[in-house]
């Protein structure tokens, strides 16, 4: 069972409203959009409403709950805007798509993708928020045991994917499939949390590890870089606590260029023999 600790008593969390809570995500300065309102002034936004059900919920509802590594990977991309101008984006597990909405402040267009259950947050959270965007945000329905992605994506982002051994596998034929497609740019987020193994009597983190084993195997085929990005380099623009365990990885295929061969580094980086 899992359940974001964002939930648990955060003076940020709004009350109860039909059969869901509201997350008040607020920014440290509001966002200037690209677009004006009804008097004809920019749009500023100060907090993002993000709708969520509390309690524990099965790994194949987790995208009920709003978890951070869609804030870091937010913050990631307004730190860079030229990753999305003029580019076509998919979120794989949007949940309360927060990193699709900022996405589509600078991109051409963005699909916010999740199982088809989860898809009434997702609506939901493009609704609350539909003040601060330029138009409509596309919302999929994606079953990574057959998804159904017919276009193709210049960019893929996605937060705190990586809950198991199977969803992780599931993801990465996802991924597969995306990069065949012509996607050029994978961003994603990840929560590392600690495990301790009793068979080796050691901590580590399953989802972060489980990850970066993936990335390797992926590299045997596609000519891809994988970037361990430090948080510490990320702007904050929203009110929220960081933790250390919070990694961001920017994956880009070098198209033209011979593959380079990578290994496990230390602390969740990997780069070149």
């Amino acid at each position: 069972m899992y359940c974001s600790d964002l939930h648990d008593g955060d003076p940020q969390i709004s009350t109860e409203k039909e059969d869901y809570s509201i997350y008040q995500l607020k920014l440290r300065k509001p966002l200037i959009i690209d677009a004006k309102d009804s008097d004809d002034d920019l749009i500023k936004i100060t907090k993002y409403e993000l709708p969520f059900l509390p309690g524990k919920h099965e790994i194949g509802n987790v995208g009920y709950q709003i978890w951070r590594a869609s804030f870091s990977l937010s913050e990631y991309l307004l730190d860079h805007p030229q990753i999305l101008r003029g580019k076509t984006v998919i979120e794989l597990g949007a949940g309360s798509a927060l990193p699709s909405m900022i996405a589509f402040q600078f991109c051409e267009e963005v699909t916010a993708t999740d199982l088809d259950h989860v898809m009434k947050i997702t609506r939901k959270s493009i609704e609350l928020n539909k003040n601060g965007l330029k138009s409509r945000i596309k919302v999929s329905k994606c079953d990574w045991d057959d998804p159904n992605l017919d276009s193709q994506f210049d960019v893929c982002i996605a937060a705190d994917v990586c809950y198991s051994h199977h969803s992780t596998m599931k993801l990465f034929r996802l991924l597969q499939n995306l990069l065949r497609n012509g996607t050029r740019r994978i961003i994603i987020s990840l929560e590392e949390r600690p495990n301790f193994m009793t068979d080796s009597m050691t901590v580590e983190s399953t989802e972060r590890d489980r990850f970066l084993k993936h990335v390797a195997f992926l590299q045997q085929t596609y000519p891809i870089t994988c970037q361990f990005i430090p948080l510490s380099s990320v702007s904050s623009y929203f009110c929220y606590e960081r933790t250390p365990r919070l990694a961001l990885y920017d994956i880009k295929v070098n198209t033209g260029c011979e593959r380079e061969w990578w290994t496990f580094g230390p602390v969740g980086t990997f780069g070149p023999i």
